[in-house]
């Protein structure tokens, strides 16, 4: 009985590695944390450890976290409303610096990982005639038809990114902000393949998230992961995109994660 119950966890360790072996890391570990202290010698160890050969309940934890969020600003932005109009205001130059370079020259964008339609509302609407929606929310899909209230909105689709697939060739800018930490690399990798084929011709990408200096960080509370801008780089050269245009957001308070902008194209 021992023996068969060392190597049933003999098999079970050798399918968790090739769960998570995607992003071949081996040669440089990235070393990180959780917010409760534990520590992780590479990120490969983290989705062993946190997600087993489950992904469908690390995705239940996530989207169970934000279902119990208020559909105000403060709700999908965590309690920090405050910096509401920072992250507006330094979104719609990094859209205006893609446009001054000849890029997202069309009318169409797509909003992913919209929650109610901050972004939507407030930054894509001021720059393209129609905008789609992607939410895994139910409930924020619903909020967001009267938050925003535009009919120049089309489509609301709700779908985890970890598993939507937009429509071919059809949008000039697909804008990702604040969802990444939630989706496992390998599925995150694979989410950026499938999405950036939604790109017309000098369509961009655009990718705004948290990111640390080095390392990673899972945080326990909301079941995330903030990682380094080396490892957003890893992750957008496997997924065959290339970078175009980046900036670091300003006017955040101090004590805040740093942000970046990743302006992204398919390669060629």
């Amino acid at each position: 009985m021992q023996k068969s119950l060392c190597t049933v966890t003999h098999r079970l360790k050798s399918t968790l590695k090739k769960c998570f072996t995607s992003l071949d890391l081996t040669k440089d570990e990235i070393k990180g944390k959780s917010s409760q202290g534990e520590k992780y010698k590479s990120i490969n160890e983290l989705w062993q450890n946190q997600v087993g050969i489950s992904r469908t309940n690390w995705y239940e934890k996530g989207k169970n976290y934000w279902e119990a969020q208020e559909s105000t600003l403060d709700g999908v932005l965590g309690g920090f409303s405050e910096i509401h109009q920072a992250d507006i205001s330094a979104s719609n130059k990094f859209i205006k610096s893609l446009k001054s370079k000849n890029y997202i020259i069309g009318s169409r964008a797509l909003d992913c990982g919209s929650g109610i339609g901050r972004i939507t509302k407030n930054l894509l609407l001021n720059h393209f005639a129609h905008v789609d929606l992607v939410d895994q929310s139910e409930k924020f899909i619903e909020d967001a038809k009267h938050y925003i209230n535009d009919n120049k909105v089309e489509n609301y689709f709700v779908k985890g990114l970890q598993d939507f697939s937009p429509q071919k060739e059809l949008y000039d800018c697909i804008w990702i902000q604040w969802i990444l930490a939630y989706i496992i690399d390998e599925d995150l990798v694979a989410a950026l393949k499938r999405i950036k084929a939604g790109l017309v011709p000098n369509g961009v990408l655009c990718i705004k998230e948290n990111v640390l200096d080095e390392g990673f960080i899972y945080h326990n509370e909301d079941f995330s992961v903030t990682r380094s801008d080396k490892l957003f780089k890893i992750i957008i050269k496997k997924a065959g995109l290339k970078i175009i245009h980046e900036e670091t957001q300003k006017d955040f308070p101090s004590e805040y994660f740093k942000v970046k902008m990743y302006g992204c194209i398919p390669k060629v």
